[in-house]
């Protein structure tokens, strides 16, 4: 019987490193493989939620042997293909500073991690925005230019217009 518990930033992070330890023994000498996280997981990263998740959330993986090793510790990508991300998100990545062997991780910036959350149509996503103060740190209209130009393929474009109207009261309200 196979038992899946929920993740914490901890709990991944010590994924990272088994994960980490397995590639060595499929990578070329010297190949590291650049991981991008994003979802709740990238909130918990980053230190700004501290509910458990299920997965850990990742951009496109386009090695299958990495992807098949991923996967047994809980990481996916398939949900990159429905995230709403902007066509430039690459140049706000941060860096996750762990020392790792063949794995490069981003986690997605501030801006980005509220898109990818937006439209979604989950409370939760809501929740995990309104859990991690950001709200109360981004400058709004950035984000307004953002969704408005550089959001590539939006996959509800009415939801996330709505849900950053939402948001966005949450702020003058406090």
């Amino acid at each position: 019987m196979s038992w899946k518990r929920t993740l914490d930033r901890a709990a991944i992070i010590e994924k990272l490193f088994i994960v980490d330890a397995l590639l060595l023994e499929v990578l070329s000498i010297g190949e590291r493989v650049e991981l991008i996280v994003f979802g709740s997981s990238a909130f918990s990263l980053k230190g700004f939620i501290t509910r458990h998740t299920a997965d850990i959330d990742t951009y496109t993986i386009k090695n299958n042997r990495v992807r098949m090793i991923l996967e047994n510790y809980d990481f996916n990508d398939r949900g990159s293909n429905i995230v709403n991300l902007c066509e430039d998100f690459e140049d706000r990545l941060e860096r996750l500073n762990i020392d790792l062997s063949s794995l490069d991780v981003y986690v997605l910036g501030n801006y980005d991690l509220i898109i990818s959350k937006i439209g979604t149509n989950r409370p939760q996503d809501i929740e995990d925005i309104k859990e991690s103060g950001l709200i109360n740190v981004i400058d709004f209209d950035y984000l307004e230019i953002l969704l408005a130009t550089k959001l590539s393929t939006p996959v509800n474009e009415e939801r996330i217009w709505n849900d950053f109207r939402y948001i966005k009261s949450l702020r003058v309200e406090k």
